[in-house]
Order: structure tokens, then sequence, then C-alpha cells
């Protein structure tokens, strides 16, 4: 109860609104915690030092969403939340669907990304369903879903930003783009090259460069232009491709006229937060920009501080976000309908700008609803910071 309080007393948007139609919903978390495979009969862990990474993000996700449901209820709302552990043999899609869940449940948040959530957004689309993609930058090929939400934007939006911005700061600078002779990199730099032909003239002049995993510190060099600002992007998810990068980079000389550009996994990637590369510009793109000297953010910190001893885990904060963000919508218009202008009240951090997407110009309605709000954040001096 403490924890809700001190939730509600930060957070603004907390106020009573009217509701439609229904006065009580349900919606579904569906997540992987391997429950079965890492727990014992008694809800022990079997072996601690063997718990999967990807586990523990659900579980601070669920955490974050369940303190939103108790601020929620706490202002007189009814919303309920339903657990789904997607890799359990109660909880996975499949049962669900044979016990009848879906029949029941007025929203999905889907915590989930290949297989997993493609089950999910075919069951939501023939229900009629509305479906969160929470994290998973993706639609895996999902067409004609007016009621899918991708909250994390597929990687062609960032790249979209990513090419915008060397456009508008470093137009006239020596642009390199880094990558693999890999498929899935080949795919970043087709996306890419299409994006700057559909500029015409107004195009970037850049060169690509193919390294080899071993490359070395003469293969990068050679690419540098001491008379003007130079930009490379490293086109890879690859993460110990990209640390290798940047470790290489920082031993460049006049690396004040560098500037790296990365993926969006570049947020989550420890190693090139170290404090030896302090002094070198890093760039990427994020969805979910969170402010820690925000003081809702502050407040987290507190609250995780006080029960579990650290700040506010990253993924606690989306969940919490997201889930209060959407369940909002869905008590005011009893369904979730966007780009009202009561949103602004449901705002937690992130300014969502949920966009629809049609893969075909004659379709009569979206395929997907993606959300097109992405933060160009550049790393320097230990600060990760929006860029213009």
């Amino acid at each position: 109860m403490k924890t809700t309080l001190l939730l509600i007393s930060i957070f603004c948007a907390a106020t009573a609104f009217t509701q439609e139609k229904k006065t009580k919903f349900e919606f579904g978390l569906f997540s992987s915690l391997y429950l079965d495979q890492y727990f014992n009969h008694d809800n022990e862990l079997i072996n601690p030092r063997d718990f999967p990474k990807q586990a523990l993000s659900a579980l601070e996700f669920y955490e974050g969403a369940t303190l939103a449901i108790d601020s929620l209820n706490a202002v007189g709302k009814s919303v309920s939340l339903k657990l789904y552990d997607v890799q359990s043999f109660q909880g996975n899609i499949s049962k669900a669907f044979e016990n009848g869940d879906f029949d029941k449940l007025d929203l999905i948040i889907a915590q989930v990304g290949g297989n997993e959530f493609f089950q999910l957004a075919i069951i939501a689309r023939e229900m009629n369903i509305p479906i969160i993609n929470a994290t998973y930058p993706n639609t895996r090929g999902i067409t004609a879903s007016p009621d899918l939400y991708i909250v994390n934007p597929r990687i062609n939006v960032h790249l979209e930003v990513i090419h915008q911005k060397i456009g508008r700061n470093w137009k006239t600078a020596n642009i390199v783009w880094f990558t693999k002779e890999k498929a899935a990199e080949k795919q970043l730099e087709n996306i890419f090259g299409t994006l700057n032909r559909q500029q015409g003239t107004n195009g970037l002049r850049y060169k690509t460069v193919y390294l080899k995993e071993d490359f070395s510190i003469s293969d990068v060099s050679k690419n540098f232009d001491s008379t003007k600002a130079n930009v490379w992007v490293l086109g890879s998810f690859d993460e110990a491709f990209a640390a290798k990068f940047v470790s290489v980079a920082n031993n460049m000389l006049h690396k004040d006229k560098l500037h790296l550009i990365g993926m969006p996994n570049w947020e989550s990637l420890k190693e090139i937060q170290a404090k030896q590369y302090s002094n070198l510009a890093l760039y990427y793109t994020m969805a979910f920009y969170l402010p820690h000297e925000n003081s809702f953010v502050r407040r987290m910190d507190e609250i995780f501080k006080t029960s579990m001893g650290i700040k506010s885990p990253t993924m606690a904060l989306k969940g919490f976000e997201i889930t209060y963000y959407f369940c909002s919508l869905l008590d005011k218009y009893g369904k979730i309908k966007t780009g009202q202008p009561a949103e602004a009240g449901f705002k937690v951090l992130t300014d969502f700008d949920f966009q629809p997407v049609f893969l075909n110009q004659t379709s009569g309605e979206p395929d997907f609803i993606e959300n097109k709000n992405i933060k160009f954040i550049r790393r320097l001096n230990n600060l990760a910071l929006p860029y213009f």
C-alpha cells in the first residue's frame, strides 16, 4: 500500500475518468519466466546461478506492471492482471486458448518475441482483442491487424531517424557505413540504402566498408578523414562486434572529430559505457527515454532500493509505463483508442506517438499501429542525453 501511495503522490495523471460500457477490465500479460524449468515445486530456484537473462527482464517488467495496476485501482479504476508464462506448461499460449482464457481478456500485453508473439497476434486478430507488442521491434509479418500496437518501433523506423539526424547535423561529413557480410547485416544495409535512394539528389554521400570478425585498427583508420567531421555508422546488432568497434575507434587520433552511431541495442550495451570511452561521442536511437533526474524515476528508484537494494530496472519502468498508459485508455474509452487529446493525461515518461501503418496504400484500414517517437541519444562524458 505504501508503494502505491508513493507512486500516486508523484503521478499527476491519476485522476478519475468516466467509464463506458464495462466497469471492470482484465488484461493478460504474456512473458517468458521459465518457471517450470528453473523452479521446483516449493517455488525455489533449482540453481540460483543459472537464472536466464530473459526471465529476469520478464520478472522486472511484471513488477512494473503490477505497480501500475495497484496505482490504477487505488484511484478507483477496476483493472486486473493475469500473468501467463508462455514457457510453462500451465501458462503457455496453447493451454490458455484451450482453457478459453482469451474469451475473458480485454487486452493483451505481449512481452515476448518470435513464434510466441506471432501466435498471440494471430489469436488477437481473430478474436478482436487489442494486443500491445511491448518490447519486440518486429511485426513477424502480421498484417491487417489495426488492433496491434507496436511500442518499440521496427528497425526501419530507427534507421529513418538515424538517416535524418546525419542529414541534419553532418551532411558534409565523411560518412562511412561499417558492417559485416552476413545476412542480418545485409538487411540493415539494404534498408538504409533504400532510405537514402528515396531522397534522390538530397541523399547522403557515404561509403560502405565490410569488416571481418578479426578486423584491426588499420582496417578502420584508413577510412578516417582528418580534415573534417567523421560519422561512422555500425550496421550490426552483434554486441561483441560493436564492443570491439568502439574499442578500436577509441584508439584513434583526433577522436574529437569522430561520431560513432550504433543500433538501438547500444542502449543496454554495458561494454561501451566504460569510463575509458567517456571522451568518445557515441550515438544510438531508443523508443523509451527514461531520464533518471525525473521525479517519477527517482521515486521508483527509492522504492526498489528500499525493497531490493537496487535502482529501478529499465524493464520495470517500461512495464509500469506501458501498463499504465494502455489500461488508462481501456478504462477511459472501454477500448484501446489512440489519438485522443485525453491521452496526454496518461503520460508517465514517454511521449508516445502512435501512427497507423499502411503496408498497402490502397488498404482501407491500417496493418498495425506503431509508435513513431524515437529519441536520438548521444553518450558523452558518461552522460546519455537526447541530441538535436
